[in-house]
């Protein structure tokens, strides 16, 4: 008869500072000042052996997200009852909505089509003048306008939109990929990915997507 293996818990051990690494790798430049560096702790062969000025760059080495994962991202009721409120925000239905996750989604659904419509004319007569237009500053305009009206299509069914916010949450918060693994997985763009992010934290917090004193408020 077999018998259940038995788990021994160690206790956790001492600190290591072995097992710790610098987070940002240091380089020079032409405009700091020698002290700053002697200061870091850089050796003088990272500048060179030059006794000049030189500036200080600071590059991230590792990557990890700014903030701890949120409880609700690693929680499917509460991460859904999100992404459903946020796609109600999308459609201007800012109060509390009656029924199940969903017959809610089914509601903004109905509502997206009619904005879908909306965007693929609008995105059909930029696609017009991006073509007419020999203006290069122009083109590059229209071109990112372009590139978000097209994720905002991605929006324009709620079914579709649900799977591609819990495909964000998924990825950034449980797997850890940065944003611009969930971009290439998802395919959007990593700003988006940032955006997404960000409008949902500030869903859940209560707070406004722009401070205010951002220009954004104002407009």
């Amino acid at each position: 008869m077999a018998t259940a293996p038995r788990i021994t818990i160690l206790p956790p051990g001492p600190e290591r500072p072995d097992l710790h690494w610098p987070q940002r790798v240091y380089r020079a430049g032409p405009k700091s000042n020698m002290r700053e560096l002697t200061a870091m702790g850089l050796p003088f062969d990272a500048v060179s052996g030059e006794k000049r000025s030189l500036p200080i760059k600071a590059r991230k080495i590792a990557g990890a997200h700014r903030h701890e994962c949120p409880a609700w991202a690693l929680d499917e009721n509460r991460a859904s009852e999100l992404v459903v409120q946020f796609l109600e925000r999308r459609v201007l239905l800012k109060d509390p909505q009656r029924g199940t996750l969903a017959e809610r989604l089914e509601r903004v659904d109905s509502l997206l089509k009619d904005r879908a419509r909306r965007i693929e004319s609008k995105m059909i007569e930029m696609s017009h003048e991006f073509i007419a237009t020999e203006d290069h500053e122009r083109r590059e305009r229209l071109a990112s306008e372009i590139a978000n009206y097209d994720v905002q299509l991605r929006f324009a069914d709620g079914h579709s939109a649900f799977k591609l916010l819990a495909g964000v949450v998924f990825r950034y918060f449980r797997l850890g990929d940065d944003s611009v693994a969930v971009g290439q997985a998802l395919k959007i763009e990593p700003r988006h990915v940032r955006q997404l992010i960000y409008r949902l934290r500030c869903l859940h917090e209560g707070r406004p997507r722009y401070p205010k004193n951002s220009h954004r408020s104002s407009s």
